[in-house]
């Protein structure tokens, strides 16, 4: 699971030429209560309004740049020792980031 969310994200952002976030920004995660029902980045489940769940932001000067948002059970396996943010990097510099 981690390894296609992980390619997913960099295709994505190869297409929009936004990569470079990645290169000069820091990953982090950031905890939300979510306001309308949304789609997790990783299941494809919904999740709830009122529920809580995870972005997947780029730290970028003073700004974060929201990249996916994941239900709490996707975002807890993701976030066990980094795995999704050492995929990502893993990805980027092997340069097989292309879908």
């Amino acid at each position: 699971m981690t390894r296609t969310v992980a390619e997913r994200l960099v295709g994505m952002l190869e297409r929009d030429e936004k990569l470079w976030l990645i290169e000069r920004g820091k990953l982090k995660w950031v905890r939300i209560k979510i306001g309308r029902p949304i789609e997790c980045g990783a299941c494809s489940g919904t999740i709830k309004e009122g529920e809580f769940a995870d972005l997947l932001c780029v730290d970028y000067a003073f700004r974060k740049i929201c990249l996916e948002v994941f239900c709490e059970f996707c975002s807890r396996q993701l976030k066990r020792g980094d795995a999704l943010i050492k995929a990502i990097h893993e990805i980027r510099l092997n340069g097989r980031g292309t879908m």
